[in-house]
């Protein structure tokens, strides 16, 4: 039988060991929500917790101090950190005898609390309750002291205000600004990656976007980004760029993190193109999908994303202006998305999302989405060629009918064939084709 939290908690209770819920577990289970995972924190030693267990399936890690999972869940014995400065690795970790020495070790008051299985008492020594109560992020202890021991703190501070959706206190704000450039010098960029994604899950990202901003930390981590902020939106929006760009990620459901992310970044490329008319003092954005698609790909690398992820949030920004006014545009949009590997619906959502988070046009009808769906649903019913193989002329036929040998002309040739059936589908029979083969070999020439 996999064992539960509960009766890993029992279990130890049972046989003696103060035992407590801690973290995370608590804060949700105040806030009225499932917690996803929950974590253990005994008086029992790694050792103890293993024989106490040692029929269910166990994982026992770290080297000067054991964290033991039984089945899954992270049972850890009471604790003290020593830090010594600028990372989260440069610490001396030893067992502590009270739960309360083990939650003052913990970066902020609503993650230190313990709850008992039993009484339902809540262990709180720093006032996490209250700050929960009124949405306050607060670092447990000196805010410059939990900063300086792990730099981290800086991300998920902000990350937890979104969690929240609270406002920091004044004390732990002007830590975090005064030691916003910690982040450039001392943080991994893959851990600003992790946080980043975790912030996809919640109701509200956008908190956590304009967290960073406020305390100067994103222009660190997505500086084109950052330089949205209060940048005028031309003509047609009377909201700026950061927050129609903050408007448009949280549109997006939750569902989908990767093209909510690529909402919250789709129009950065406004502020490399923008050019102001001499005459009337307008902004406009030629051509800011394209220069936006190359500077999300050049950030989205130095975070570490994968190269799947950051080739569909570039190719998510470079698309977004697509035109679906006709059934060759459409075609012409199928055809691209496919080439990339994008489902239409996830560009349909973020058009729609776009066209939402506009204080000047107002609200985007629902109707107007259904009727793009469906007009892109016809002529997907006529199976419209989108790549290669859908030809009826196929590279092997091209090089019998011409002579010419395999190689890039006959790849160029395949191209001409498909770009031309995209807009016209009737062309895709071998008469047709043909023709056109012919025709482009005389431009060649020409």
């Amino acid at each position: 039988m996999e064992a539960t939290p509960k009766y890993i908690v029992d279990r130890l209770c049972q046989n003696g060991f103060e035992t407590y819920v801690v973290g995370g577990a608590v804060r949700d289970f105040l806030r009225g929500v499932e917690a996803k995972d929950i974590d253990i924190a005994t008086s029992a030693t790694s050792d103890e917790i293993e024989e106490l267990f040692k029929e269910q399936k166990i994982k026992t890690v770290g080297k000067s101090f054991k964290v033991v999972f039984v089945d899954g869940v992270e049972v850890a014995t009471f604790r003290t950190d020593k830090y010594f400065g600028l990372s989260d690795k440069n610490v001396e970790i030893s067992v502590a005898k009270t739960i309360g020495e083990d939650l003052s070790r913990r970066d902020l008051t609503i993650n230190a609390m313990a709850r008992c299985q039993y009484t339902g008492e809540i262990i709180d020594r720093f006032g996490g309750k209250e700050d929960l109560r009124n949405k306050v992020i607060r670092f447990v202890g000196n805010p410059e002291k939990r900063i300086y021991e792990d730099p981290n703190r800086i991300i998920r501070a902000c990350r937890f205000l979104a969690l929240i959706e609270g406002k920091f206190d004044e004390g732990t704000k002007e830590a975090l600004k005064k030691y916003s450039y910690f982040v450039e010098k001392y943080i991994d960029v893959e851990r600003i990656q992790i946080e980043i994604l975790k912030s996809m899950n919640y109701r509200k990202p956008s908190i956590f976007f304009l967290a960073l901003h406020e305390i100067d930390v994103l222009k660190y981590i997505f500086p084109t980004l950052d330089r949205c902020f209060d940048h005028d939106h031309g003509p047609y929006h009377n909201e700026d760029i950061f927050t129609h760009s903050m408007m448009c990620g949280d549109n997006i459901s939750k569902k989908y993190p990767l093209l909510r992310l690529g909402g919250y970044l789709h129009d950065i490329g406004k502020v490399i193109t923008a050019c102001q008319d001499i005459e009337t003092r307008e902004f406009h954005f030629a051509g800011h999908e394209k220069a936006g698609a190359v500077v999300v790909r050049k950030e989205l690398e130095h975070l570490r994303f994968s190269n799947d992820d950051t080739n569909y949030v570039s190719f998510i920004n470079e698309l977004h202006m697509r035109d679906f006014r006709s059934p060759k545009s459409i075609r012409r949009t199928l055809k691209a998305l496919a080439d990339h590997g994008i489902n239409y619906k996830d560009i349909v959502r973020l058009k729609f999302s776009d066209r939402k988070s506009n204080l000047f046009r107002g609200n985007y009808e629902l109707s107007k989405a259904r009727e793009l769906i469906s007009d892109i649903r016809t002529e997907l019913t006529r199976e419209p060629p989108n790549n290669f193989k859908h030809l009826k002329l196929n590279g092997n036929d091209i090089m019998k009918i011409t002579g010419i040998p395999q190689g890039k002309l006959i790849g160029d040739i395949l191209k001409f064939l498909l770009q031309n059936v995209v807009d016209v589908p009737e062309l895709n029979n071998i008469y047709n084709l043909k023709q056109l083969v012919f025709k482009y070999l005389k431009l060649e020439i020409l």
